[in-house]
């Protein structure tokens, strides 16, 4: 039988292939390219159901009626037969065994059949054949290089020292740029780059071959960006005489599914979001001003400490507000910043900033200012006329002026709201409750501090509020509560978050200072040791907490306006905290007091 092939006739043949849309119409003309392959008497494509397709009815041969029953194959030397994408394929040639260059060329032709019929790229299906045909000998070489020239995705070779080979395709070349003589993967990946010396060490677990591959593999870059693209990249191993001999890198250009897929999740978050802004669209826009603070603070400082608190904070507030997406990606610099100083330069603040920007591209409709409006509640509307009838008029110019600050009520409804949403995205079962006195203060500086909150309300749900079965076994109602309350006395502002969980776990607390060096004998060295930089009862960091940055930030707010917090907690009662801020460091006056009333009770 003559081994010899017309390649440059089987490629066309599998564009032919890859332009098919049906079923029938992709087998016919594979039949018809393997029928116009040296020595090849009959090819047949038969379903489960034992019918032809894409060729004239032909009497099963006894190798294709066993394998359909599920029995082994005996075919003949003369025979192949392999399943593809759930038709059996059936070849008759003469020397098939002694006929090579015919054998990778109908490997390529089924290949292509596989691809064509599974909607993937067509030579997604042909890396199994390329790696394998690399390694052959010389006189492949020639056709190899028309199989790499003529591939859309990129694919390179990568001997076991990490050096590129030459054997590569066109696409990769286009992207990734022409490799240097000798260059190593992570220097092709990764040029002055700090992770190229994280792709070097997982390289170096991969060709070590002690671990399963698909354990080591997964250690390897599964993303790169390069001139504004996105490219996925996959890796699989090549033998040579059984022996691990090469790593193949394939890279794909995912940028268009990248940002459909960003696009999808961003219409997903749009509602949480607007619901966020309509509730309280003050509330929003300061978190707006406190988010680009936040990224201006982490770009600028030089202290790690200031660093890990703004990232935190960042990526608690974007969260809590229904950006998820950007909080992730937050949460990526976090835990690289965490790993090594220094780790975060000018170009990942740039795309932080850049990823903000973008998220707010599909609320921007929705924060167009409204026109200066005083919004009174019907007890404010009737206090004010009590006053009327009763008082003076320097307590009416009182009255007055507090209208144009926001009510604690709003303040603490806003708390409420973003308590409810870490409840759901922790899927725990618990009441939120807010409460407040009637007054009024400003928010230049009660927002920001406010929002230093957060970090309380999260740990409060997510350490604080055990899970319904776990409540149900230690003889609580399944259902946690939260409360949230706010009230002036004696020219402070009095906050108290208090929760009916688990309490806090004051021997890990000491475990932890013990750990750290921090004093933790006497209760207020163990409440000072909670509130420190890195401490934290968590093992695993989450995108929630966990990093034992979040309560320093908020203590660090607290003593910047001049105020204290106290800790008061029980194992299984649960615990308080009450903050106390002098109503000076807010810049008012002390407000005409009204009668508490309560501003929300809901149910998650």
């Amino acid at each position: 039988m003559s081994s010899e092939i017309n390649l440059e006739r089987v490629l066309d043949r599998c564009w032919t292939i890859s332009a098919a849309s049906e079923k029938s119409e992709i087998a016919e003309i594979a039949t018809a390219a393997l029928l116009d392959l040296p020595g090849v008497e009959a090819a047949t494509f038969w379903t489960a159901d034992g019918e032809t397709l894409g060729s004239e009815a032909a009497e099963m041969p006894p190798s294709v009626s066993a394998s359909l029953r599920g029995d082994a194959p005996k075919p003949t030397s003369e025979e192949h037969i392999q399943w593809c994408s759930g038709l059996m394929l059936h070849i008759r040639a003469e020397g098939l065994r002694e006929a090579p260059a015919v054998e990778i060329a109908i490997s390529a032709i089924v290949r292509q059949v596989e691809t064509s019929i599974s909607g993937a790229r067509m030579y997604a299906a042909l890396e199994d054949m390329v790696a394998q045909e690399m390694t052959l000998a010389v006189q492949r070489e020639a056709s190899i290089r028309l199989i790499l020239e003529s591939m859309r995705d990129g694919l390179f070779l990568c001997r076991l020292d990490g050096t590129i080979t030459e054997h590569r395709s066109r696409a990769s070349d286009k992207w990734l740029g022409v490799p240097g003589e000798d260059i190593k993967l992570w220097d092709y990946l990764y040029p002055n780059h700090l992770q190229a010396e994280y792709c070097e060490l997982a390289f170096e677990c991969v060709v070590e071959d002690f671990l399963p591959f698909d354990v080591t593999s997964h250690q390897m870059p599964a993303m790169l960006e390069r001139d504004g693209r996105a490219y996925a990249l996959g890796y699989r191993q090549v033998f040579s005489s059984g022996t691990f001999d090469a790593l193949l890198v394939t890279v794909s250009d995912v940028t268009e599914r990248m940002d459909a897929e960003r696009t999808e999740q961003r219409l997903r978050e749009l509602p949480g979001i607007v619901g966020s802004l309509v509730k309280d669209r003050s509330g929003f826009s300061h978190f707006l001003t406190d988010t680009a603070e936040l990224l201006r603070t982490a770009r600028e400082t030089t202290d790690d400490v200031i660093l890990m608190r703004a990232l935190h904070t960042l990526k608690g507030n974007t969260a809590i507000k229904g950006f998820s997406s950007f909080a992730h990606a937050v949460h990526d610099a976090e835990e690289r910043a965490l790993v090594e100083r220094g780790a975060l330069n000018s170009q990942d603040f740039d795309l932080l900033e850049q990823q903000w920007r973008d998220a707010l591209v599909m609320v921007e409709v929705f924060l167009k200012e409204e026109d200066d409006q005083i919004r009174l509640t019907s007890t404010e509307y009737l206090s004010f006329l009590r006053t009327l009838v009763d008082s003076d008029s320097g307590a009416l110019v009182d009255v007055v002026r507090s209208w144009r600050h926001p009510s604690l009520q709003a303040y603490v409804a806003s708390l409420v709201g973003q308590s409810e949403r870490i409840v759901r995205q922790l899927g725990k079962s618990a009441r939120v409750v807010g409460t407040s006195s009637g007054h009024r203060l400003p928010e230049h500086k009660l927002r920001p501090w406010l929002n230093s909150l957060i970090h309380v309300l999260r740990n409060a749900v997510d350490h604080g509020i055990e899970s319904s079965r776990d409540r149900r076994d230690g003889g609580k109602p399944e259902q946690g509560r939260l409360c949230i309350h706010a009230e002036v006395v004696d020219a402070n502002l009095v906050l108290t978050i208090d929760d009916d969980g688990a309490g806090i776990a004051w021997q890990r607390v000491a475990k932890k200072a013990w750990a750290k060096g921090l004093p933790h004998k006497k209760p207020q060295e163990l409440m000072r040791a909670l509130f420190s930089d890195g401490l934290s009862t968590r093992e695993v960091a989450t995108e929630i907490s966990g990093r034992g940055v979040g309560l320093s930030a908020t203590l660090a707010a607290t003593e910047d306006l001049g105020g204290t917090v106290d800790v008061h907690s029980r194992p299984g009662v649960g615990t308080s905290f009450v903050f106390r801020v002098p109503l000076r460091a807010l810049e008012v006056d002390l407000p005409i007091p009204e009668t508490p009333v309560p501003v929300l009770a809901s149910c998650v």
